[in-house]
């Protein structure tokens, strides 16, 4: 009795046979096994993004210009001030006091002169008939200048205590907020004219509509940096909020900070668009925006193939798998994508370059 193979088992066997094959033969094939890609259109961008803390561009410490106790504050901290406006005053007594002194002494020196001024005239008179010898008019004349110059001393005084009255009510000198007020009422501050040290600081006042953000970029990032890098900041728990920014400062000097392997420089940043969320001591996140453009022509880094002092290349496949070398030239990179100026044509297949055994 013959054996029968059932229909089944044989479709089965050709299948075998026919795409097994196929299968064997495209892992034998280096170009099948290779990764391939196409010359695309991509927009790139590359950015280096640091975190920083903003803080008013022009800020100002409040220092009192007398001395004296603090009788009554009339700000907080967050306040929005005007130019002219109290802050706090200093208890104005003994400026008052002084004045009153000074003028008793003016009055007292006022009425000195009248004396000594009808004795000077009645002695000229004197003078001129020999009773009086012409020392003695001199000697007059010289005491009346004497009170004239103790009066204009009393006056420098009077205006001294009187400018002091003024300054014992502590004034806003620009608009701005308010950051910090370091004292409280009964303590006593320090003149910045006189005091120890520059005086006693009362507080910050600073214009919170210029803002700004000093940051540390490191040595490998700082070459990319010019006056001209785009900036954008943005909050950075809500990355929504967001503004336009200038490259205001770049240091020239590297420093190593404390921990750290590598050097970083200071770069300042001004916040070129107001926002109301914006203010002093928040954290944002300073974004310098490297490469941005746009439409770009681009493979993926690891296709083109560098050649020192030559070319780059890719290998290009066409249509009918034929592989053939071309030389390119790339423009930016975002270090993943690089852009192809010339050499491919869009759309173009490219293989990745050959292992270096082949």
């Amino acid at each position: 009795m013959r054996n029968i193979i059932p229909p089944f088992t044989l479709l089965f066997s050709l299948w075998l046979l026919l795409f097994g094959c196929s299968t064997d033969q495209k892992k034998n094939d280096p170009v099948n096994a290779r990764r391939k890609a196409r010359l695309e259109r991509k927009d790139l961008r590359d950015a280096v993004t640091l975190l920083g803390v903003l803080e008013p561009k022009n800020q100002i410490s409040l220092k009192s210009e007398v001395s004296g106790v603090i009788t009554c504050i009339y700000a907080m901290e967050g306040s929005e001030l005007k130019p002219g406006d109290t802050i706090l005053t200093i208890d104005p007594r003994p400026f008052e006091n002084a004045k009153v002194k000074l003028m008793l002494q003016r009055k007292k020196t006022e009425l000195e002169y009248g004396i000594l001024e009808r004795e000077y005239r009645n002695d000229s008179v004197l003078a001129a008939s020999g009773t009086v010898s012409t020392r003695s008019v001199q000697d007059e004349w010289d005491r009346l200048a004497l009170k004239n110059v103790e009066l204009d001393a009393i006056d420098i005084d009077i205006k001294d205590v009187n400018e002091k009255l003024q300054k014992s009510a502590l004034t806003a000198p620009i608009n701005g907020t308010l950051l910090s007020l370091d004292t409280k009422v009964g303590e006593i501050v320090v003149s910045a004219t006189t005091g120890y040290s520059g005086g006693s600081t009362i507080g910050i006042l600073a214009d919170a509509h210029v803002m700004q953000v000093n940051c540390r970029v490191n040595e490998v990032d700082y070459h990319a940096l010019t006056p001209e890098t785009p900036v954008s900041l943005y909050l950075e728990t809500d990355p929504t909020v967001r503004a336009k920014g200038r490259i205001a400062f770049i240091s020239r000097n590297a420093k190593l900070e404390e921990n750290k392997s590598v050097r970083s420089f200071e770069v300042r940043v001004e916040v070129m668009e107001n926002n109301p969320r914006l203010v002093p001591g928040i954290n944002v996140s300073v974004e310098f925006i490297i490469l941005d453009k746009s439409d770009a022509l681009v493979l993926p880094c690891d296709f083109v193939q560098p050649r020192p002092g030559k070319t780059p290349i890719v290998h290009r496949m066409s249509a009918n798998g034929e592989e053939t070398e071309r030389e390119v030239k790339t423009g930016v990179t975002d270090y993943q994508f690089i852009e192809i100026l010339s050499g491919l044509s869009e759309n173009d297949c490219v293989l990745e370059p050959k292992p270096a055994a082949e």
